[in-house]
């Protein structure tokens, strides 16, 4: 299935705010919030070494996996929950140090499609990690 399909209409620009992220547990929550003010969502996470057995050599990079579930609320008068799941994964050397945004994942650009929970339908998902601003864009 392509990731072309979304229930919000055009790109939709989520600025991610009141990040609570556990460094020990490597999961967190987070509140997004839409460029316009006009709507807010909710957002989990956890990190995790993928796959879960060493890499190999020291210093040899090793991949790791973020699973995230966004909260959406589509329909003002669906009182089921409504979400979007997804995952991505990237390689980080071991043994480094890198510079990582308060989600706790380096500062980069991620793309992912997330898959909804109730609907057969999958959403393009861009995780925009600099400096400057934390964002997530729907496509």
């Amino acid at each position: 299935m392509s990731c072309k399909h979304s229930l919000f209409n055009g790109v939709k620009i989520l600025n991610i705010s009141k990040i609570n992220f556990n460094v020990l547990e490597l999961n967190g929550t987070c509140t997004l919030i839409s460029s316009d003010f006009s709507k807010s969502y909710n957002m989990v996470w956890n990190i995790e070494n993928y796959p879960s057995y060493s890499a190999g050599l020291p210093g040899s990079p090793f991949p790791i996996k973020v699973n995230y579930t966004i909260f959406t609320n589509i329909q003002e008068n669906d009182k089921a929950l409504n979400s979007i799941s997804g995952v991505f994964i990237f390689k980080q050397n071991s043994g480094t140090f890198p510079n990582n945004s308060e989600l706790g994942i380096p500062y980069g650009i991620y793309e992912s499609c997330g898959s909804y929970n109730k609907y057969n339908k999958k959403q393009k998902i861009t995780f925009n990690l600099n400096y400057n601003m934390l964002q997530i864009l729907l496509f």
